[in-house]
């Protein structure tokens, strides 16, 4: 008896010697799932986190005025000198505009 006994009446196949042939499956054809046709919602919330080199900013360019170091900043304010390097490159991108501080006591 050979293995394909069970194939032949389902897809036809003829053996020709035991096991010579493999059986030709066929199956229907179905599209593709993708992930594309998938809908999904999200709801992206805006970040309120401001990262640690624009808090220091202001700071760390007041004390560059004054001449210190930005190891010396590092240290007195608790930060790495990267971010102290990097508040004071961003402090001086900024428009002069919103480099100064606002005097509010002026305005009444």
């Amino acid at each position: 008896m050979c293995p394909l006994d069970f194939a032949r009446d389902k897809v036809g196949i003829k053996c020709k010697g035991c096991c010579r042939n493999i059986p030709k499956w066929r199956t229907r054809t179905q599209p593709i799932r993708t992930a594309s046709e998938i809908t999904a919602y999200f709801k992206i919330y805006p970040s309120q986190h401001i990262p640690l080199y624009q808090e220091y900013a202001q700071k760390v360019a007041e004390l560059r005025l004054l001449g210190m170091p930005y190891q010396k900043i590092a240290r007195s304010l608790g930060i790495s000198a990267r971010v102290t390097k990097n508040a004071y490159r961003y402090h001086l991108s900024l428009p002069a505009e919103s480099k100064r501080k606002k005097n509010y006591s002026q305005e009444n």
